[in-house]
């Protein structure tokens, strides 16, 4: 009886064991979520909604190390909820997510979707206990995860690099991101036009001449179309031209924190 009850004994403590380091990894992975979320807030000018979501998942990245076995189950899912309902519910992560030519938020999107599955499936695991041991799906579980964020940065990677500047010339059209233009300079000889086109999945523009570091609206410049506080959403396309006169005409959005474009005039 003794050596049976030794043996329990001795698998609760090894099942102790590795469901504490399961839980280091979820709060790891939380707290990659975190930094990542820091990052798009300080891309948003430190927007209030991402502030306050890094501070919820470094409570839940705390909660998760906690040796209480339902913390880090709770700390997993509070992390799913908030790093996974973003391709499902918030357009800012669904654009992120299908626009890698936009790196660096693509990034910090793609590895907050990874970090959260690592956190969920991690923490959860580890509130179980269910195995003596490191469970056998854990090596290939990190590894298939990491393989994928690798994969996913270095397409994104790729569609990046070979992104360029609009061509010279004609009608161009540039794309209406949720917080960017896309592309950010425009070049055109002199009596062209820009067709500025939402694609920003429901989140308004509304658009100006001017810049973000000059902290709002700047006259027209002599030679420059019309454009004062125009809003643009749902899909709508704007043709903003032609442009006579050649010249350096800044504009951008006044809602969105450093959403801002350059059109190039030459003659």
């Amino acid at each position: 009886m003794e050596t049976i009850d030794g043996g329990a004994q001795a698998a609760a403590r090894e099942r102790r064991r590795w469901g504490r380091a399961l839980g280091a990894v979820a709060s790891g992975a939380i707290a990659l979520a975190a930094l990542c979320f820091l990052g798009l807030a300080a891309l948003a000018e430190f927007d209030v909604a991402l502030v306050v979501i890094t501070a919820v998942l470094l409570v839940a990245g705390a909660l998760a190390a906690v040796p209480w076995r339902p913390a880090p189950g709770i700390g997993g899912l509070i992390a799913a909820g908030v790093c996974l309902g973003g391709p499902f519910f918030q357009p800012f992560s669904r654009y992120h997510l299908t626009h890698p030519q936009e790196y660096t938020p693509f990034a910090l999107t793609a590895t907050i979707v990874v970090a959260g599955v690592v956190a969920l499936v991690t923490g959860v695991s580890a509130s179980a206990r269910s195995t003596r041991g490191m469970p056998g799906w854990t090596a290939p579980f990190l590894s298939a995860s990491g393989g994928l964020l690798a994969g996913a940065l270095l397409i994104g990677w790729g569609v990046w690099t070979t992104a360029g500047t609009a061509p010279v010339g004609g009608a161009t059209t540039t794309t209406l991101a949720p917080t960017v233009f896309e592309p950010t300079v425009v070049q055109i000889t002199a009596g062209s036009s820009v067709t500025m086109r939402d694609q920003a999945d429901g989140v308004p523009h509304v658009l100006a001449y001017g810049s973000w570091d000059e902290g709002g609206s700047v006259p027209s410049t002599t030679g420059a179309p019309p454009l004062e506080d125009v809003e643009v959403e749902d899909g709508q396309t704007l043709t903003v031209g032609p442009y006579d006169q050649p010249g350096t005409y800044p504009l951008f959005c006044s809602i969105h924190p450093g959403m801002e474009m350059t059109v190039e005039v030459a003659r």
